[in-house]
């Protein structure tokens, strides 16, 4: 897939959303890092997000693609896609938190939607932590539903997740 460009609304810069390399990993780290500060919460990244330790190894594979938001050669933010079988979820959502009111998150979503569309995919699936409230909004703006569904995930935060859902192509 070529990059697209999109413009970040807060500043009105130019930014680029691509693929990840593995020359992204320490960013997309300091990022998530932010994020986890942020939320009071801590983060062992083997535990937490293995696999943006190893970007080649683990997005090279078919049917997983990790995406970054990218200006002046500074990653912003990622999103990620899992297609597996029709069991398609996006995940990895992180923004540098000074774009988190700026639509950055929206686009690289968005970007990712767009590319299990492109795929035939007849819905996305996303599980975000119960206090992760603005990618809650974020996520129902563009189109997620709230399930119902919670999860437990048994890890240092003591996190839960809810369950969102979109329907793809008007199915």
């Amino acid at each position: 897939m070529k990059e697209t460009e999109h413009a970040v609304s807060r500043s009105m810069a130019n930014y680029i959303i691509r693929e990840a390399t593995s020359r992204d990993f320490k960013n997309i780290i300091s990022i998530v890092e932010k994020v986890f500060n942020y939320y009071r919460m801590d983060l062992i990244a083997q535990q937490e997000v293995p696999d943006l330790l190893d970007i080649e190894t683990h997005y090279t594979r078919n049917g997983t693609r990790l995406f970054v938001a990218e200006f002046k050669d500074k990653c912003l933010g990622c999103s990620a896609l899992h297609m597996n079988n029709g069991s398609t979820e996006v995940k990895r959502v992180y923004v540098e938190p000074e774009y988190w009111d700026s639509g950055l998150d929206l686009s690289l979503v968005n970007y990712s939607v767009c590319t299990a569309k492109e795929y035939g995919e007849l819905c996305v699936n996303h599980w975000i932590d119960t206090r992760f409230e603005r990618e809650q909004r974020s996520f129902e703006m563009l189109g997620f539903v709230y399930t119902g569904r919670v999860r437990p995930l048994f890890d240092i935060n003591k996190s839960y997740e809810y369950h969102y859902r979109k329907t793809l192509n008007g199915k």
